[in-house]
């Protein structure tokens, strides 16, 4: 089991390692796009309809850059997270199966020799009043 969850484990840090590298492609993408529209603000050549909050973030280069790295931290944050949560879930839920089958087991062992000594107890009961009995005839 513990080999299956290593294996799990494994899988799945890499795969949050290509979500992390698509992120990083994201971001660079998206970065050289808000430079192109940065230009154009600047030039005064974006559509009558480009939004007035949008606007507002296209003040300079630095406000641009500042804002995209805030949004990829914050992506690469959750993702992070994601894979730490995940990790632990998967070893909390390993060792939690792994007590309940060690608890199981261990009752069912109990349970056997309890009644291992019960007929044990029975056994020497009936064999001590037994000659009792041949006695009494």
């Amino acid at each position: 089991m513990s080999d299956l969850v290593n294996n799990f484990v494994e899988q799945m840090q890499g795969l949050f390692s290509q979500l992390r590298d698509l992120e990083n492609i994201q971001f660079e993408r998206l970065q050289e796009l808000c430079i192109i529209t940065l230009e154009k603000v600047m030039k005064g050549e974006v559509p009558e309809d480009f939004p007035e909050d949008l606007r507002d973030l296209f003040i300079d280069k630095d406000t641009v850059i500042n804002a995209l790295q805030t949004s990829h931290d914050a992506h690469l944050l959750k993702i992070d997270n994601r894979e730490d949560d995940m990790i632990s879930k998967i070893k909390n839920w390993m060792t939690s199966m792994i007590e309940q089958i060690h608890e199981e087991e261990e009752y069912k062992r109990n349970r056997k020799r309890v009644i291992e000594i019960n007929r044990l107890v029975d056994f020497l009961k009936e064999d001590m009043y037994e000659p009792a009995d041949l006695q009494d005839q």
